[in-house]
């Protein structure tokens, strides 16, 4: 992600655990973004019913609401950076994407994402795995999504 040229994409329903993973991480996509690379970020919908269902089920006391506004918060100093939508379009799917490089990991029903399998995706060939994962869905996920801020 932070060597991104053309592109940064994070698709998944709460990202905000990133900047705790990545020392400056608002820095790099500011910085990116000043590049002329893109960057993009989905997150969740606190009003739909599956993140009710979803803390239903977790019961933990950090709720998916205050995950998906702690990442909104993260990224309010970005907004004239960064395009946010909001969407559940692809709920339990998170993808990380930087150029040719992706992370993909889904959610475990009943779990915070501590175990979650995460896969390591490449783009080697049109139309294989990564673009299947990393491009169709996100580009979906995005389609279906609504802007954060006007």
């Amino acid at each position: 992600m932070a060597e991104a040229r053309r592109e940064v994409v994070f698709c998944d329903t709460v990202s905000y655990w990133y900047w705790f993973s990545v020392p400056d991480l608002s820095r790099i996509l500011s910085e990116r973004a000043a590049s002329g690379c893109r960057v993009r970020v989905v997150v969740g919908d606190p009003a739909d019913p599956l993140v009710r269902a979803d803390e239903e089920a977790t019961g933990v006391p950090l709720t998916l609401t205050s995950r998906i506004e702690q990442t909104l918060h993260l990224l309010e100093p970005l907004r004239d950076a960064v395009e946010v939508r909001r969407s559940m379009a692809g709920w339990g799917r998170s993808v990380y994407r930087g150029d040719d490089d992706a992370v993909a990991h889904w959610w475990l029903h009943g779990q915070m994402g501590i175990d979650f399998p995460a896969v390591h995706l490449r783009r080697r060939q049109s139309g294989g795995l990564f673009d299947q994962v990393a491009v169709r869905h996100v580009e979906g996920v995005w389609e279906a999504a609504e802007p954060v801020w006007p």
